[in-house]
């Protein structure tokens, strides 16, 4: 599940702009859903084209995704735990962090995916 987006984009190769995000219900830019479980896994991926305007909705999160999906390399994967540093966080249940999955991986999957329905249109 998604918990916020957000995109810088470069017009000068070479530069760079810090960014800094807030979560939570006070956040100034608000966020697309809430924080329910922990660890928070946060990916970096350079994109191609740049998705639609705005902060923290869903269609950004959805255009990154499809980017993603179509071989926008992923740059960086962390998981963070919230808890490190907002106590209240502890209450929240622990799930695996989500599997960050690589172009190859995707491909090969896809690939095993389409002989598995051929074999099974055979019979």
């Amino acid at each position: 599940m998604a918990l916020s987006t957000d995109w810088t984009g470069f017009t000068t190769p070479g530069t760079t702009v810090p960014r800094t995000r807030d979560f939570g219900p006070t956040a100034p830019s608000g966020q697309i859903n809430g924080i329910t479980a922990r660890p928070i896994t946060v990916e970096l991926y350079d994109l191609c084209t740049a998705p639609p305007g705005g902060w923290n909705t869903q269609a950004i999160y959805d255009d990154i995704a499809s980017q993603a999906t179509a071989g926008a390399p992923l740059l960086e994967s962390v998981v963070y735990d919230p808890a490190v540093d907002v106590p209240d966080c502890a209450n929240l249940p622990q799930v695996p962090p989500v599997p960050t999955v690589g172009l190859g991986a995707l491909t090969a999957l896809a690939l095993l995916l389409l002989i598995a329905g051929m074999l099974a249109l055979r019979r």
